[in-house]
């Protein structure tokens, strides 16, 4: 592309991007600078357009994945994993020592019975068993289709 060229739609893009979006405002400012013709702007103003547009939606798109990335790490740091919360009922249930501001706090009995407690509900120990039922005579629905009167006659 000719510089000439380039430097109208540099111009054209630069007044895009501060916000003068209406054709007539940017030919006004145009004009002030290069006398050409209304079909030459055109021209001109389509690819700017184009051009303007892309780097929107390359700017969204970017931003788009930087708020997912930074949610997915949020996500990472706020949830521990059922894992991670099972390994620590069983170090409170097994009486594990853990330091506090200097100080070691051995979990009371209560404490250890509350964990255990917890872990049988997380790995549904005295969930109920799945029952088979004998009843298999199921009978399939059956639907009837009722014709409208015409009410317009």
């Amino acid at each position: 592309m000719k510089p000439n060229k380039q430097a109208y739609i540099d111009f054209i893009l630069s007044e895009l991007n501060k916000g003068n979006v209406e054709r007539n405002v940017v030919m006004a400012n145009f004009g002030k600078k290069w006398q050409l013709g209304n079909r030459t702007f055109d021209r001109y103003w389509e690819v700017a357009n184009e051009a303007h547009r892309e780097q929107f939606e390359a700017i969204n798109s970017a931003k788009l994945e930087q708020r997912i990335e930074s949610e997915k790490e949020a996500v990472k740091r706020d949830i521990i994993s059922k894992h991670e919360a099972l390994e620590i009922l069983t170090k409170i249930a097994k009486g594990t020592a853990k330091r506090v501001e200097g100080q070691v706090i051995m979990p009371s009995p209560g404490e250890q019975r509350q964990s255990i407690e917890t872990m049988a509900k997380i790995e549904g120990w005295f969930a109920p068993k799945e029952i088979e039922t004998t009843d298999k005579t199921i009978q399939p629905l059956q639907f009837e289709i009722i014709k409208r009167e015409d009410k317009t006659t």
